[in-house]
């Protein structure tokens, strides 16, 4: 895939709803979306802003167009830690408003996605996702995969990078972390993508050791690699430096990494296999997000897609003092 560009945006006044929409019409044609489902983003975004300060007060709004070499979208992305909603199903139906407004933002933004998704938890707040592809027919893909890349408040890059590439039916991930963050810790995270994305090697410690050696210009990086494969039930995971990885199952298993920095002081590559069975979920991460959470705390969160764990992920548990990325992969066909 391409590295996804994301943009993220606070929402607190009804001025910031006009840039929102703004973002998200310049993303889409940036990306050579037509005219109809330009505006279809665009009715989203504008939406979503609007109903986090209606209803919310405040909140974010994440804006990520992804090309992963099957289909071409973008995801509009609402975050709050507001009152939450009740009844999902009944805010959705136009004409329902709490604040006397029209009460058709939801329903709205139902309508012009290609997909749609709300989260939302009483007391602990709400999570709306809608996604547009570029075309309008769409390829079913084996694996469902979400992530998130946010750059460190002030800066104007990340320094962490998520990626993934499809072959033979197995899926190989990469996150990684540049040391620091800003321009050098992106040079590095993007030296090590583009490395990976050369398909050179299916063996991740050769893969690695590629990475490993392609970074020595740069300020270096912590990495993982993962290989799922659902029809072998197995995962093998290769981490160097500080990334988390986690496979949720009957039970999670954390995934070993060891102690290194790619480009300068990796000693040890060495691959380790689990068990991987078709509801298992592989989450990776890298150590802007906290490590202390659970899935068990959000009621039926498994059975949502990636993007929608992702997002709740980086909402609640981001340290907000350094890049964070979360990348989340289950076994697809929900297209």
């Amino acid at each position: 895939m391409d590295i996804a560009q994301t943009a993220i945006m606070h929402v607190g006044e009804i001025s910031e709803v006009a840039p929102v929409r703004r973002k998200a019409q310049m993303m889409a044609e940036e990306a050579g979306f037509d005219e109809v489902r330009t505006e279809k983003l665009a009715i989203i975004a504008s939406e979503a802003a609007t109903n986090l300060i209606k209803h919310a007060g405040n909140g974010e709004i994440i804006i990520q167009a992804c090309n992963n070499n099957e289909n071409n979208f973008i995801d509009v992305i609402s975050l709050d830690k507001g009152k939450g909603m009740e009844n999902i199903q009944e805010c959705l139906q136009d004409g329902f408003s709490t604040y006397g407004s029209a009460g058709t933002g939801l329903g709205a933004m139902q309508r012009q996605s290609d997909f749609f998704d709300i989260y939302s938890m009483v007391d602990k707040g709400t999570v709306i996702w809608g996604r547009v592809f570029k075309e309008k027919t769409f390829k079913p893909s084996k694996f469902d995969v979400g992530g998130l890349s946010i750059k460190m408040t002030k800066e104007s890059v990340c320094g962490d990078i998520w990626s993934y590439f499809i072959e033979n039916g197995v899926l190989y991930a990469l996150v990684t972390d540049g040391l620091g963050h800003g321009q050098l810790a992106h040079d590095a995270s993007l030296n090590a993508a583009r490395i990976f994305q050369e398909r050179q090697d299916t063996n991740p410690v050769i893969i690695m050791q590629n990475i490993h050696r392609g970074l020595k210009s740069t300020r270096g990086a912590a990495g993982a690699i993962a290989i799922l494969d659902f029809e072998q039930n197995n995962l093998s995971f290769l981490g160097v430096g500080n990334i988390a990885g986690v496979l949720i199952g009957v039970q999670d298993k954390q995934l070993i990494s060891f102690n290194g920095t790619l480009g300068h002081s990796a000693n040890k590559f060495q691959n380790m296999n689990y068990a991987a069975h078709e509801d298992s979920i592989l989450i990776m991460s890298s150590d802007g997000l906290q490590t202390r959470w659970s899935l068990n705390d959000y009621p039926g969160l498994r059975r949502r897609r990636p993007i929608m764990i992702a997002s709740i992920l980086y909402r609640d548990f981001s340290r907000g003092r350094d890049d964070t990325t979360i990348m989340v992969v289950k076994r697809g066909g929900n297209e």
